[in-house]
C-alpha cells in the first residue's frame, strides 16, 4: 500500500465517538463521586453488621439505581442548557439523549426489583432526588445561588447512606437517620470550604486568609462541638466526634500558611480524602456500637 492511500485513509477515518463527547457524559468533580459512593459503602457494611442473614440483591440494585441515577444528572444538565458543559454539534446532542435513556431505563429496571424485594420506601429517595433535582434546575438561573444548589446536590447524594442501610435491614431508624445527617453535614462543610479557597485565591496575606475563614472554621467547631457532646454522654461512639476533627485541623493548616497559589487539581483530589478519611473513621464508630 503507497503513501498517500495511508494518508487518504487516515483524513477520511470516521471516529464513532469522539473525546470531547465522553467528557459530557461522566461527571467530573471527584467530590461529586464520594459524595454517593462512600456514604452508600458505609451504609451498606454498618447495615450489613446490624442484621443477621442478608440478601445482597437488594445491596446490587440500589448500586445500579444509584450509580445510574448518578450519571444521568449531568448529561440531563446539558441537554437542558443548564450546565457550563456545552454540547457542541448534533451528533453529542444525540449521544447524550442516548445516554440519558440507557441511565433512565436502568434506573427504572433497578428501582423496579428492589420494589419487588420488598424495598419501596427507596421510591422516596427516588422522589427525593427528584425533587432536589427540579429546585436546583429552578435555581440555576442566579449565579448567587450556587452553593445553594450544591447543598441540595448533596442532601441527595448523601441519602445513599441511609437507602443501603434500609435495603439490608428493611427498618428505619435512628442509625440510618444519623449516618445521612453525618454525611450531609460533612459535605456541607466541603462545599464552603471549596468555595473559601475560590473567593480567597487572590489575597495576600494570612490575616485576610483568617478573616476569611472565620465562618467556615465556626462551622466545623460547631459539629466537632456536637458530636463531642453526643460521644462523651455515650449517644454515639467517640470516634464518631473524631470523624470531624480532621476537617478543622485542616482549615487551621491552611489559615496558618502564607498564601499561595490555589492547584485546583489538588484540591479536588484532597477533598475526596477528606471524605475516605471522614467515612473510615464514621464506619469504624457505627460499628462498635
Amino acid at each position: 500500500m503507497n503513501a498517500p492511500t495511508i494518508a487518504h485513509q487516515r483524513k477520511t477515518k470516521v471516529v464513532p465517538f469522539p473525546a470531547p463527547a465522553r467528557r459530557l457524559l461522566v461527571p467530573r468533580e471527584h467530590g461529586s463521586w464520594g459524595l454517593w459512593v462512600l456514604p452508600l459503602v458505609t451504609g451498606a457494611v454498618v447495615g450489613a453488621v446490624h442484621v443477621h442473614g442478608f440478601s445482597v440483591w437488594p445491596a446490587v440494585w440500589l448500586l445500579i439505581a444509584a450509580a445510574f441515577t448518578f450519571l444521568a444528572y449531568q448529561p440531563l444538565e446539558e441537554l437542558l442548557g443548564f450546565s457550563p458543559y456545552r454540547i457542541r454539534s448534533a451528533f453529542e446532542k444525540k449521544i447524550v439523549a442516548g445516554w440519558i435513556v440507557v441511565c433512565s431505563v436502568a434506573g427504572i429496571v433497578a428501582a423496579f426489583e428492589l420494589v419487588k424485594l420488598d424495598c419501596g420506601l427507596v421510591l422516596w429517595f427516588a422522589a427525593l432526588g427528584v425533587a432536589c433535582f427540579a429546585i436546583r434546575l429552578i435555581l440555576n438561573r442566579a449565579r448567587r445561588f450556587r452553593v445553594a444548589r450544591q447543598i441540595l446536590g448533596a442532601l441527595s447524594l448523601s441519602s445513599t447512606s441511609a437507602a443501603a442501610y434500609y435495603v439490608f435491614t428493611r427498618a428505619w431508624g435512628g442509625v440510618p437517620t444519623l449516618l445521612w445527617a453525618a454525611y450531609w453535614l460533612f459535605a456541607i462543610g466541603q462545599i464552603e470550604y471549596v468555595q473559601l479557597r475560590v473567593h480567597t485565591a487572590a489575597v495576600r496575606t494570612r490575616a485576610e486568609k483568617v478573616y476569611a475563614s472565620l465562618g467556615i472554621s465556626l462551622y466545623h467547631l460547631v459539629l466537632l462541638y456536637f458530636a463531642t457532646i453526643a460521644a462523651t454522654t455515650r449517644m454515639v461512639h467517640p470516634l464518631f466526634a473524631i470523624a470531624f476533627l480532621p476537617a478543622v485541623v485542616r482549615i487551621l493548616v491552611w489559615a496558618a500558611r502564607k498564601p499561595a497559589r490555589v492547584n485546583f487539581h489538588v484540591l479536588g483530589f484532597s477533598e475526596l480524602f477528606q471524605s475516605v478519611l471522614f467515612s473510615s473513621f464514621l464506619l469504624a464508630a457505627f460499628l462498635q456500637n
